[in-house]
C-alpha cells in the first residue's frame, strides 16, 4: 500500500505541515508496512496551468493525460497515480485553499480526467481516466 501526503502549506514546518505528519503517523499505525511519501508542493516548480485544454482533448487510453507544461506535475501525477490512499493538507488563505494547492489541483484535474461523464443536466462532466478503485482509510468515507 502507497500513501501520497501532499501539503499545499507555503510554510514548511508551521502547523499544516505539522497536521500532515500526525495524520501520517495516525494511517501508519493503521498499515505500518505501507511505504509513505510526503510532497511539500512549495518546493516543486509547478506552473500555472494555461487552460489551452490539451490534456482535456487529448485521445489516450494512457491513465494520465500529458500536460503540455513539462514542470514537476509530471513526476507528482505519477505518484498520485501509484498511490492508493492520499492525504491533502492546506491552510486556509482568504477563504480558498492556497494558491499553490489550487494550481496543483487546476492542473490534474483533465490529466486524470476525461469529458464524459453527465450530472443532473451537465454533460462532458470528468470522469476517471484509470480504472484504479479509490480506497479510504476509514471504511464509510
Amino acid at each position: 500500500m502507497n500513501l501520497l501526503a501532499i501539503v499545499g502549506s507555503p510554510r514548511k514546518g508551521k502547523t499544516t505541515d505539522t497536521l500532515v505528519d500526525k495524520a501520517i503517523e495516525s494511517f501508519k499505525s493503521k498499515l505500518p508496512e505501507s511505504n509513505v511519501k510526503k510532497i511539500n508542493l512549495i518546493d516543486h516548480n509547478i506552473q500555472y496551468c494555461r487552460n489551452c485544454l490539451a490534456c482535456r482533448d487529448r485521445e489516450t487510453t494512457e491513465a494520465i493525460s500529458k500536460c503540455v507544461i513539462e514542470d514537476d506535475m509530471v513526476q507528482i501525477s505519477r505518484d498520485v497515480l501509484e498511490s492508493d490512499y492520499l492525504i491533502v493538507g492546506t491552510p486556509v488563505h482568504m477563504g480558498f485553499a492556497t494558491g499553490i494547492l489550487t494550481t496543483f489541483l487546476e492542473r490534474i484535474c483533465w490529466t486524470f480526467a476525461k469529458p464524459e461523464g453527465k450530472a443532473l443536466t451537465l454533460k462532458a462532466c470528468p470522469i476517471p481516466r484509470s480504472e484504479k478503485k479509490t480506497k479510504s482509510v476509514y471504511p464509510g468515507f
